[in-house]
């Protein structure tokens, strides 16, 4: 019998997947080098713990939605429409909220191939974390997301209200 309960497939910033498994005392273990050589809590643990990857043991499934941020709406992530004029910033950020919404490394390769080219993870999480998060931040009827501003790439995604 194993002696997880529950694991977790997560995205890490660098392509890889890690798995983030959890016992039935509730400790926590990841298979990146973080935890496996330093024994310390990692992001993906902190991910899994802030209810970022899903219910556990699948990816969420990105989905284009009128949203002026990725957001998680259950099992799947929304992100928004990209206009012609952005200039990569939004895209980056696209990027680097699905990963850390827990969409699969697939999806999110292919998003980002598409997109922005060949630019590493690395590079989009520095561009962002150096930036910022871009986002829209109010909905006008008859014009859409409007006002983009640059917020913390620290903050957590945000969920769909209810």
């Amino acid at each position: 019998m194993s002696k997880w309960v529950k694991q977790w497939n997560v995205a890490g910033s660098s392509g890889a997947t890690w798995t983030v498994s959890v016992n039935n005392q509730g400790e926590y273990a990841c298979s990146c080098p973080v935890w496996k050589f330093r024994r310390r809590e990692c992001k993906h643990i902190d991910l899994v713990k802030a209810g970022m990857c899903g219910n556990g043991g699948s990816y969420r499934e990105a989905v284009p939605g009128n949203v002026g941020e990725v957001m998680i709406d259950g099992e799947k992530v929304l992100y928004p429409l990209v206009p012609f004029n952005d200039g990569g910033d939004l895209r980056a950020t696209i990027v680097y909220d699905m990963m850390r919404a827990n969409v699969s490394p697939e999806q999110i390769r292919d998003y980002k191939e598409k997109m922005l080219g060949k630019v590493s993870m690395r590079q989009i999480t520095l561009h962002v974390k150096t930036k910022g998060r871009f986002v829209y931040s109010r909905f006008e009827k008859g014009q859409g997301w409007t006002n983009p501003v640059y917020t913390d790439a620290n903050l957590p995604v945000r969920m769909v209200p209810k």
